[in-house]
């Protein structure tokens, strides 16, 4: 309820609710023998009512006004008046057009020290009139006459049991039996009488036992029994449950229901579909740049919004080739496609992931490349390379590389391999990717300044410190 009113505020439906559901109650002292009274007036959306001990809900009411004479030891401290006997109640302003009575069926038993269940008869009617509990200043020009219009039912004990709900949908209608989804008509016995609680009475004898559904246990007590009512002034029924036909939804409701239903079978076909697709994590360069960490990017952090060194979790086709994942990746980050080459990412006994080679042979399927490449983890993940120029032909340039062969291969031994550069800036204590470079085996360490000059933008001559990392915690100096 505070959550809808608080989006119903500055609305035209603002303190729609209250004016439904509110009614007011005075807690009172009144001393009896001089003029004075203390009181303060509360709001109630619901009131919660004595079953032990009461028979009806007229005994219930009853009890909820009775007054408590305070006298003797028990006198009241009038201010600036001294003690004083004096009343000690609660009386009510008014009542709400839809009146909500919460049954105290659950209650702690001192004697066994646990919450036990109320299973007395406690019956209720169709229809009462609410005035006899309303103060002498209150307003009552318009009859405070409720029908029932609501019961809602346990049937169990604490510790099994099943909720259902018997309702009047409109002015008229009979009740109907809402059980889970089955919604059956019903009758006023199967209302009332029936969820009044108390012995079970079979022709007319009482004491008849009776298995609990719940529990297994025979007992001679009715499980099932009202915890909550649902009144209805009787002056404003016309108001409250209007004509269906005078009501018109509010036009943005169809629309959403339209969504809603959409979403639903968008879900269904999803879950109906799941297994003709697979999730490929893609990262790039520009993930790459943006992680301070030791490895390239974070293969574990999946949101793509929040954190720009995440990778992109991309589901398609088991069944698409690589040429179509090609494509729709490059629609995705605004790249030509044929300046991208997708490269397997690997697991390595360091702890760290890497490209361990690229893809060539495009009209194989992802479902295929991932059983024969991929290290078996829960997804495929791919590193693409995203080429810098074209030749004079204008085909893309990437480093000569033998296809779908692992750039460890033995029987190649000084074929181009597949470098990255990081830089910890100093001052920032930022460690973020820089770029990548090929290299090939036979080059010398002090063979990579250049590269790194060109990625960096800096002069010949800079100075230059450099260290690989062998492990996630660990690193070896390589140049100085």
């Amino acid at each position: 309820m505070d959550k809808m009113e608080e989006k119903m505020k500055g609305t035209a439906a603002d303190n729609a609710l209250a004016e439904i559901f509110v009614g007011k109650m005075k807690t009172y002292i009144k001393c009896i023998n001089i003029d004075f009274e203390s009181s303060r007036l509360e709001d109630f959306w619901d009131l919660q009512l004595n079953v032990s001990g009461c028979k009806s809900l007229k005994e219930s009411l009853d009890n909820y006004i009775d007054v408590e004479i305070l006298e003797g030891e028990n006198q009241y401290q009038a201010e600036g008046l001294g003690m004083q006997d004096a009343k000690k109640g609660v009386i009510f302003e008014s009542f709400p057009q839809v009146l909500h009575l919460q049954l105290k069926r659950f209650e702690y038993d001192f004697v066994r020290d646990m919450m036990v269940k109320v299973n007395d008869r406690y019956e209720f009617p169709e229809s009462f009139d609410a005035s006899p509990y309303l103060s002498e200043t209150a307003d009552k020009s318009e009859p405070y006459i409720y029908n029932l219009h609501g019961v809602l039912v346990h049937s169990g004990d604490m510790n099994a049991g099943h909720y259902y709900s018997f309702l009047k949908p409109t002015k008229d209608s009979p009740f109907f039996k809402f059980d889970d989804d089955r919604v059956t008509r019903a009758t006023k016995r199967e209302a009332l009488d029936e969820n009044f609680g108390g012995d079970y009475n079979v022709n007319g004898t009482n004491g008849m036992k009776v298995q609990n559904p719940f529990t297994r246990q025979w007992s001679t007590k009715r499980s099932m029994s009202a915890y909550m009512l649902v009144y209805i002034r009787e002056s404003r029924l016309d108001k409250i449950l209007p004509p269906a036909e005078t009501i018109q939804p509010p036009p943005h409701l169809p629309k959403r229901l339209a969504e809603e239903r959409a979403a639903l079978e968008k879900r269904r076909k999803e879950r109906e579909e799941a297994h003709l697709y697979m999730n490929v994590q893609v990262a790039t360069e520009a993930q790459f740049k943006e992680y301070q960490g030791f490895d390239l990017v974070d293969w574990k952090d999946t949101d793509e919004e929040g954190n720009p060194a995440a990778s992109k979790t991309l589901k398609v086709l088991r069944a698409s080739t690589l040429t179509d994942f090609v494509k729709t990746s490059a629609e995705r980050f605004g790249v030509e496609a044929d300046m991208m080459r997708p490269w397997v990412m690997v697991n390595r006994q360091n702890g760290t992931i890497r490209p361990d080679h690229a893809l060539g042979m495009m009209n194989m399927t992802l479902e295929e490349a991932n059983a024969k490449f991929s290290t078996r983890q829960a997804t495929f993940r791919l590193f693409i390379e995203q080429a810098k120029s074209r030749d004079d032909a204008g085909q893309p340039v990437f480093a000569p590389q033998q296809s779908d062969s692992p750039v460890s291969s033995p029987s190649e031994k000084d074929k181009p391999i597949l470098i990255f550069f990081k830089y910890f800036d100093v001052e920032k204590q930022e460690l973020k990717g820089a770029g990548h470079a090929y290299m090939y085996q036979s080059d010398k360490v002090q063979d990579l300044a250049q590269p790194i000059l060109d990625i960096m933008g800096w002069a010949p001559g800079q100075s230059l410190r450099l260290f690989e990392v062998c492990w996630p915690w660990l690193q070896d100096i390589l140049l100085s």
